[in-house]
């Protein structure tokens, strides 16, 4: 009768994914971190919740104002901002791990402006045709494929595709500024506010959408840690 050597340690689901715990912890001290900032930031501003009222909020015998102030006015604010965080945070490692490079983040070569100006061609110059948000995804595409082409090599020359970049990100806020230029005082303060982005007004079915946005973040960000 065969034996079998119980010693042997159980074969792994994943075994090229698993971090060891030194390299976990970056990532939990920073989980902490974002959770604590999540709960101070409920207490900010003139409508935060005062201690006494997270207390309550906590142990589950909140008055339905404080309800109404946690779950209605700040906590879809706070949970929109911490995954448009995230979702920075995680496409700058991506583009600098594809470019090998610290200066390879969206900012630098040219993708964030490439998106500012399709977001604000969309709600000015095609109103009711496109979307702010599609004219901004669209434009994001653009200067990708703008990048891509102008490096001549595509993305296996990183310091040629930086030098395309920056020259793409030149460009595209030249665009931004000119068409700021041209529109009127309300429609140009309007276009910053949405450019520089918040939060006010944001609500739970704002989340949901970045949530799917987060979770493809993620996906693309696994290979890297495996």
């Amino acid at each position: 009768m065969k034996r079998f050597n119980t010693l042997l340690p159980a074969p792994r689901l994943f075994p090229h994914c698993l971090l060891p715990p030194r390299a976990l912890a970056p990532y939990v001290l920073a989980s902490i971190i974002a959770l604590g900032l999540l709960l101070g930031s409920l207490m900010l501003g003139s409508q935060g919740l005062s201690k006494e009222a997270l207390g309550h909020l906590i142990q589950g015998n909140a008055t339905p104002f404080e309800q109404w102030q946690a779950f209605t006015l700040r906590l879809p604010r706070a949970f929109v901002a911490l995954c448009a965080g995230f979702a920075l945070g995680v496409s700058g490692a991506l583009f600098q791990g594809i470019t090998r490079n610290p200066l390879g983040s969206p900012d630098i070569i040219g993708l964030t402006a490439s998106a500012s100006l399709g977001a604000l061609l969309a709600s000015s110059w095609l109103v009711g045709i496109m979307s702010t948000t599609t004219g901004a995804a669209l434009g994001a595409i653009i200067g990708t494929l703008a990048v891509y082409s102008g490096s001549g090599r595509g993305f296996r020359h990183p310091s040629s595709m930086i030098i395309a970049g920056i020259a793409i990100n030149a460009l595209a806020l030249a665009g931004v500024q000119l068409n700021l230029t041209w529109l009127g005082q309300e429609q140009a303060r309007d276009a910053m506010i949405w450019l520089s982005g918040s939060v006010a007004g944001r609500q739970w079915h704002d989340l949901w959408p970045m949530l799917g946005q987060c979770l493809a973040c993620v996906c693309c960000y696994c290979p890297v840690l495996c």
